[in-house]
């Protein structure tokens, strides 16, 4: 009897910690009859630990997330020979550079390529650097058969740019979450005294009104303005503390000295740095209000952890975000880069308990209602659609 033959993706993405995201993804194909490669840049001992997920692992460091003519060029050099060698059913592309050096080497030599648009590093560019930016977007788009999108606000932001057509753009999330870790996000696993011990971990009374940031600390993040706001809020809330969980990635000091020097010196600014996954849903039930004013995200993940733990939030309208919450009803939606309305969106939900208690419960249930697990069945099915290997009759329907 002749063995079938193994299907072959390539999961391709500029900074390899992204991988994290795609673990369960990979796994469940492989479990589907896949040979999964991962192709990335970034760390190289990050990216040995990914061996777990896929069959083979090919690290190709001229990969980088900012552009660089002569290093982009070499690098290009190198996919369109790897690829010309290596031959796949698909190539699943997973960040934006990527999206521009992978998806045209691997157009050029023939690959069937689905490109995922995880968020938009351009998004508050302006003028011609946006313009250019956009442009290679598009480029992007052109060389995949398929392009997906996990966010309404995020395929309405890439039609608006004419990025890609309507036709070829799909609103799925291929990147589900395992069932352990989302049973980490029910308030029922975590006890009082839990709660208590972390809060004297960090010195924080439990009397005391704790806001929550969890994400990298840098400017796209918001951290200046939260910072900001957060010191306008001391003067007139004594029993106030803000913790931070994540690391710090702010190497050039973009953020500005003044913001530094707050992070680095006021007594009630603390900062965890990078934590790990399975520790961070004790630090959403220890606070009181959860709020991250990110200029950009492909969807707040954060917002809707937070949620789940019946945490209010407070999130900015930036695309992706905004579809994190339902403004008033789970928490308050407010102007990325605006230090006033995030200051006022704050106070009002210090001043009052009940209003937290409220947003909190209705933020659970919104995210049980509408965050759904992607199957792994569909998720199977529209990765053989896209790759064109999918049985006849059975193949995933983009206009359903």
């Amino acid at each position: 009897m002749t063995k079938s033959k193994s299907k072959k993706l390539c999961l391709a993405t500029t900074y390899n910690g992204t991988m994290l995201f795609y673990r369960e993804m990979c796994t469940i194909l492989r479990r589907n009859g896949w040979n999964v490669t991962l192709l990335a840049g970034g760390e190289l001992e990050k990216f040995k630990s990914y061996q777990f997920c896929s069959d083979r692992q090919v690290f190709v460091p001229q990969l980088v997330r900012k552009p660089k003519p002569l290093i982009d060029f070499l690098c290009l050099c190198r996919l369109l020979v790897f690829f010309v060698f290596n031959r796949f059913d698909l190539v699943y592309v997973a960040s934006p550079k990527a999206g521009l050096l992978v998806n045209l080497a691997a157009r050029l030599t023939g690959h069937r390529v689905l490109y995922s648009i995880i968020g938009r590093a351009y998004e508050d560019f302006k003028g011609p650097k946006r313009a250019v930016y956009t442009l290679m977007e598009r480029v992007s788009c052109l060389c995949a058969r398929r392009v997906v999108a996990i966010t309404p606000s995020l395929c309405q932001a890439i039609l608006k740019d004419k990025c890609c057509p309507a036709k070829k753009l799909t609103q799925i999330h291929l990147r589900p979450g395992r069932q352990e870790e989302l049973a980490r996000f029910d308030p029922a696993q975590y006890s009082r005294e839990q709660v208590e011990e972390l809060r004297a971990r960090y010195n924080v009374p439990l009397d005391a009104t704790l806001l929550l940031f969890v994400g990298r600390l840098c400017r796209d993040k918001g951290v200046r303005e939260l910072v900001k706001a957060f010191v306008e809020l001391q003067k007139t809330n004594e029993n106030l503390y803000l913790i931070m969980v994540g690391k710090d990635d702010d190497p050039n000091r973009l953020m500005g000295e003044q913001t530094w020097n707050e992070l680095e010196n006021n007594a009630r600014i603390i900062r965890t740095g990078l934590m790990p996954r399975e520790a961070v849903p004790l630090f959403y039930c220890a606070c009181d209000i959860f709020v991250c004013p990110t200029y950009r995200e492909a969807r707040s993940a954060v917002g809707i952890e937070a949620a789940r733990l019946e945490r209010p939030v407070v999130l900015t309208d930036a695309v992706g975000a905004r579809d994190s919450l339902i403004d008033g009803q789970t928490g308050i939606m407010v102007p990325t880069r605006q230090v006033e309305p995030l200051v006022a969106a704050l106070q009002r939900l210090i001043d009052s308990p009940q209003l937290r208690r409220q947003m909190g419960r209705a933020g659970r249930q919104f995210v049980l209602d509408t965050i759904k697990r992607t199957p792994d069945a569909v998720i199977v099915n529209f990765i053989e659609t896209v790759a064109g290997v999918a049985p006849r009759g059975q193949e995933y329907r983009f206009d359903a």
